[in-house]
């Protein structure tokens, strides 16, 4: 079961996104951490989450490689296309 409601969000997670948009940055202030599947260093989501204060990550395929969402650890957030 993919996370898509933004309100099942629990607070502290890491937060797995294909991409990183600006609707979805209240969401990253929530999160712990944040996995980018699209992207590299000077990308936009890399650039939000290094204003954050986040730790991130650009991983190529981790929304396959994690699985589905995970309460308690990670939540994968599915944005729509």
């Amino acid at each position: 079961a993919v996370c898509t409601d933004v309100c099942r969000f629990v607070d502290g997670c890491v937060l797995v996104v294909e991409r990183v948009e600006p609707t979805i940055v209240p969401l990253l202030m929530r999160a712990s951490a944040v996995i980018v599947e699209r992207g590299g260093t000077l990308s936009h989501g890399a650039t939000i989450v290094r204003q954050l204060g986040l730790p991130g990550l650009v991983c190529p395929g981790a929304t396959r490689q994690l699985g589905p969402w995970q309460a308690g650890s990670y939540q994968h957030l599915t944005l729509p296309a």
